[in-house]
């Protein structure tokens, strides 16, 4: 007579079940952001076999477009400090993130993102 509740009950249990496997498999080769994780430790649970070799090359046709000038600030006048030290420029190469067998980055130079798939390099 609890129809409902009993398909509710199976459907919920189904869930419990199948979600830890499906984003376990979804996890495992992806790198849903730049450098793998969200603390971008750029480290894979996966082994590498080795000897590695280029499956593939993607010659963009212009080369990323940094955001601010090449040379640094080296003097902070507002606070009066001198000998300022580079910071890190992140727009000077293309950050790439994979998921689902595919191969996402933007292009500063574009303003566009470009999807590729991940094993033939092709445009998707």
């Amino acid at each position: 007579m609890n129809t409902g509740r009993d398909n509710l009950r199976t459907i919920l249990a189904i869930t419990i079940l199948v979600l830890p496997l499906w984003a376990a498999r979804t996890l495992a080769g992806d790198w849903p952001t730049y450098r793998g994780d969200y603390r971008r430790s750029g480290v894979a649970a996966q082994p590498l076999t080795l000897p590695l070799h280029e499956a593939w090359v993607h010659k963009a046709a212009h080369p990323p477009q940094p955001a601010w000038p090449e040379l640094p600030a080296t003097v902070d006048v507002w606070h009066r400090i001198q000998g300022l030290a580079p910071t890190t420029t992140y727009d000077r190469a293309y950050h790439v993130a994979v998921a689902g067998g595919q191969l996402f980055f933007g292009s500063s130079a574009e303003d566009a993102v470009y999807c590729l798939d991940a094993t033939t390099g092709q445009p998707r």
